[in-house]
């Protein structure tokens, strides 16, 4: 959509199509073209759905295959010797807030920092955020710390729940890690947003 203009009537479309290419550097057998055809309630024919991913593909110029915000968090919490709860609570943070439109703007490497970072505030580790991360992604703490208290608010505050169309919370990322193969992390008591402001040096 940065690349290029789409009409409304086809942001369906591209939707569908998006998720079958994605869903082919995974498991080719996940979902064939005619099943991705009738996701769209047949709104769209096989054709229409073929003719979608030559756009895709040649808009993005066959370049597909771009690091993802799971690839930067293995790279930081390594090089920050964080431990698994730190690594499945920086992974709900941004499972669960990668879907506002306000972190559209903030490069995949910027998004991932930001959620480690708060969950290293969040778990009150030392020096949550040291001279090596510094230095190995160019981000200082007041480079991140506007999306960080952004992320708190989409992720913590029950008011800033998303609502569907049937007037349900959707609580499904919040569910999965409450499990305990994610340590649970989705349960954990969290700081205030006044005591987060403190940690990050923000005055009011």
């Amino acid at each position: 959509l940065v690349i290029r203009r789409l009409s409304c009537s086809r942001v369906q479309l591209l939707g569908v199509t998006a998720l079958l290419i994605a869903s082919k550097w995974t498991d080719m057998t996940i979902i064939t073209i005619r099943e991705s055809a009738w996701l769209t309630d047949d709104t769209y024919k096989y054709e229409q759905i073929v003719n979608m991913m030559g756009e895709v593909l040649a808009a993005l110029k066959g370049d597909i295959q771009r690091p993802l915000v799971s690839d930067y968090l293995d790279i930081l919490t390594s090089l920050s010797s964080s431990d698994h709860k730190t690594f499945f609570l920086a992974s709900y943070i941004a499972e669960a807030t990668i879907v506002y439109p306000e972190f559209g703007g903030l490069t995949t490497a910027c998004f991932a920092s930001s959620c480690l970072l708060l969950a290293r505030i969040l778990l009150h580790q030392d020096y949550p955020w040291s001279y090596v991360l510094i230095d190995s992604t160019g981000y200082s703490v007041s480079h991140l710390k506007q999306s960080v208290l952004l992320m708190y608010k989409k992720c913590f505050s029950d008011e800033e729940s998303i609502i569907d169309h049937r007037g349900m919370k959707l609580n499904a990322v919040k569910t999965r890690y409450a499990e305990k193969r994610f340590l649970c992390v989705s349960q954990i008591q969290v700081m205030s947003f006044a005591d987060l402001k403190d940690h990050l040096g923000i005055l009011n």
